[in-house]
């Protein structure tokens, strides 16, 4: 292609004519015309058609090349590609001198020609614009995407360094603490239980054990850092929480609507128990063994500690014109009007927790504990106290209707799932069993085991071991052998890391529930 100045006759057409093709062409709509006619370049092309550039500065850089196309049949062509769509302009160029020589009809139609155009122009334009929106539109939505996708990944990095900074301090915790675990052990079997079962196949096993009591002091009495630094069951990975236990996480088949709720109505009914004080009146050894009893070694101090225990039922009280005493709970003897018809509350739990009257005055109960948030319903004041063998009774005034209604409620909702589960697992077997407790004092949690061994000693009195998580402040919790229809005490774990108990009672409800060995309540 020869490059340089038009001829001069096509030069002076364009300069007389610059300002009017500048105003009235779209170069955009001639410029493939051009290019198939090797008028212009493709770098020419790419120049002219650049994003970013106003018609006229598009058509400006179109006339500017034209200018320099040669005196060639670049011109020619030109006024060709004008004749498709600028019929109006061709006539206006083609006037050597500038001039409008068109009759009037050549003008109307010359105007029409021009209407014609501007309306193509505004359809481009208006197309163009919609193009823009949606690119717009499009660019906003990927733009909000990586805002989101950002902010997801921020705090994702968040929640990951901080829970890797947990267990950096659980591990640091549990560092601390090998040493003082290695020399509980050199030293023996402090505060623990030994007895002897009968296995299925006759052989008799000895059984050491501990308690699972959880002990606070003025330097842990957090209970979530106790869960946290949790040297027996780190991460509490083998218990679900009560508050989203559901039942999928039921063992492989026992996944029934009706097992599900036996086990819901007996967790709505176990408490977090907490003592503040150790009677001086604890024996010094485990009666028929030389091993000290629970706790003997802080005798008469104030050291909290906490476990588990269930209600067993609700008896309401009317003392109008009776001889019973009013309401003693902590509202009203801070009250000068006590109420006169209110509820007494029994709860079951293991002396280890709590020995005797004493340490009953000291109690705390704290019931539907299934969230850290949970509203406060506690039991302060004991106004009974039983004890027999492995199993103890303690009884509390209240005059909240609500809760104890609802607690009446949950006791026959037991009653009647336990009947119906009883029937619905007649021909299996009984070894799966579920404890329900408060480990270190915490929100409640529900977790899974399977009886080993098993000794009865007399009608009311048994022995058993058997698997299942179980952390301190879990002595007191209710063990339940899915499909019978007593419910255990879970006592302590055994050196082997085996859970046993010694005692169960009879529950009945807002009934009688016998003890393991005697009527302990009436």
């Amino acid at each position: 292609m020869s490059r340089g100045k038009l001829k001069p006759e096509d030069e002076r057409c364009i300069q007389t004519n610059y300002v009017y093709l500048k105003e009235n062409l779209n170069a955009l709509d001639i410029v493939d015309y051009l290019y198939q006619h090797s008028v212009i370049t493709l770098d020419d092309k790419e120049n002219i058609s650049k994003p970013g550039l106003s018609r006229p500065d598009r058509n400006e850089v179109l006339l500017s090349t034209l200018l320099n196309a040669g005196p060639g049949d670049a011109f020619k062509y030109f006024l060709a590609s004008l004749s498709k769509q600028y019929l109006h302009v061709l006539k206006k160029v083609q006037n050597k001198e500038g001039r409008t020589v068109d009759s009037g009809e050549q003008q109307t139609q010359s105007l029409l020609d021009k209407l014609a155009d501007k309306d193509r122009i505004i359809a481009n334009l208006k197309d163009e614009n919609e193009s823009l929106k949606i690119d717009l539109s499009t660019s906003k939505m990927e733009i909000e995407k990586l805002t989101k996708d950002l902010k997801t990944t921020n705090e994702d990095l968040k929640y990951q360094k901080s829970e890797n900074a947990k267990l950096l301090g659980q591990l640091a915790k549990a560092l601390k603490n090998v040493d003082s675990l290695k020399e509980q052990l050199k030293n023996g079997r402090s505060a623990t239980d030994e007895f002897q079962l009968l296995s299925g196949d006759g052989m008799k096993t000895t059984v050491f054990g501990k308690h699972d009591l959880e002990i606070l002091s003025k330097s842990n009495a957090d209970v979530q850092e106790e869960a946290t630094g949790c040297l027996k069951h780190a991460g509490h990975t083998g218990s679900i929480p009560n508050e989203t236990f559901s039942i999928n996480d039921l063992p492989a088949g026992y996944r029934h609507e009706l097992v599900y709720k036996c086990i819901k109505s007996l967790a709505d009914l176990t408490v977090r128990i907490a003592v503040s004080t150790t009677s001086v009146d604890r024996p010094e050894f485990i009666p028929g063994t030389t091993c000290p009893y629970y706790f003997s070694d802080t005798r008469g101090q104030s050291v909290t500690r906490t476990g588990t225990g269930f209600v067993v039922n609700t008896v309401m009280l009317d003392c109008t014109n009776k001889s019973l005493n009013a309401c003693s709970c902590t509202k009203c003897l801070q009250s000068e009007t006590r109420s006169k018809r209110f509820w007494r509350v029994r709860v079951i739990t293991h002396p280890a927790l709590v020995y005797d009257t004493t340490e009953a005055r000291h109690t705390t109960v704290r019931l539907f504990y299934d969230k850290n948030d949970s509203p406060g319903f506690i039991l302060d004041n004991c106004v009974d106290f039983q004890v027999k063998d492995e199993t103890n009774l303690l009884e509390f005034d209240t005059c909240d209707i609500d809760n104890c209604l609802n607690l009446g409620r949950k006791c026959k909702e037991f009653i009647k799932y336990r009947e119906h589960t009883s029937n619905y697992l007649v021909n299996k077997n009984h070894d799966t069993i579920f404890i329900v407790s408060h480990p270190h004092g915490n929100v409640k949690r529900v977790s899974f085991g399977k009886l080993q061994f098993s000794s009865s000693i007399d009608e009311y009195f048994s022995k058993i071991v058997y698997t299942g998580e179980t952390c301190p402040g879990s002595t007191g919790a209710p063990v339940y052998q899915i499909g019978k229809e007593n419910i255990r005490i879970h006592q302590g774990t055994s050196l082997n890391g085996l859970n046993y108990s010694k005692s169960f009672i009879h529950y009945r409800g807002n009934g009688r529930s016998q003890s393991a060995s005697d009527c302990l309540l009436s």
